[in-house]
């Protein structure tokens, strides 16, 4: 059950900017960062996630997602990750990223594109549900119906984990 506290936390993130939600973010994990790393029940999730995220890098690098993402993004009316997506990650998503040890950049100065694309793709480690859910009609076609099917494979591996974080992590900040 969702105490109101954990409710409160949640909402308030919709009420936030970009900067407000990174800065919460990082003062969130240098307040107690050590400790939940440390958790015993977030300390499995974290070393579960490592294996999963760095196996959906890879997967994700070898089929050159990163590219196709990035450029996609500099084509005009391209950029399925978008200002729009950026600005809803959550301070939940960045804390999860700097419990990894992920310090994801923000830049802001295309209004456009999601302020954590870089030039070779996504800024995180562990990226936002939302960007592993959606494959746009580009990606579908670079990977083919066989590689789409194992992409969504090994991102439902990584969310099953994350979602487990996001629940431990509501608790013991809510």
């Amino acid at each position: 059950m969702v105490t109101k506290n954990q409710q409160a936390f949640f909402w308030e993130n919709e009420g936030l900017t970009l900067r407000q939600k990174y800065s919460r973010a990082v003062s969130l994990f240098h307040e107690h960062g050590g400790r939940l790393q440390q958790d015993a029940a977030i300390a499995p999730l974290l070393a579960a996630l490592i294996p999963a995220t760095d196996a959906l890098a890879r997967w994700m690098d070898r089929h050159r997602l990163g590219t196709v993402c990035a450029s996609c993004a500099a084509q005009p009316g391209g950029c399925c990750c978008s200002s729009f997506m950026g600005n809803n990650t959550d301070t939940l998503q960045l804390l999860s990223n700097m419990l990894l040890g992920c310090m994801p950049e923000l830049d802001e100065t295309d209004a456009d594109c999601c302020p954590y694309l870089g030039k070779q793709g996504c800024g995180f480690t562990l990226k936002p549900v939302f960007c592993l859910n959606y494959n746009c009609v580009h990606i579908g076609k670079h990977l083919g119906a066989a590689n789409l099917q194992e992409l969504t494979c090994e991102s439902g591996k990584v969310l099953q984990i994350q979602f487990r974080l996001e629940e431990e992590l509501l608790t013991h900040l809510g």
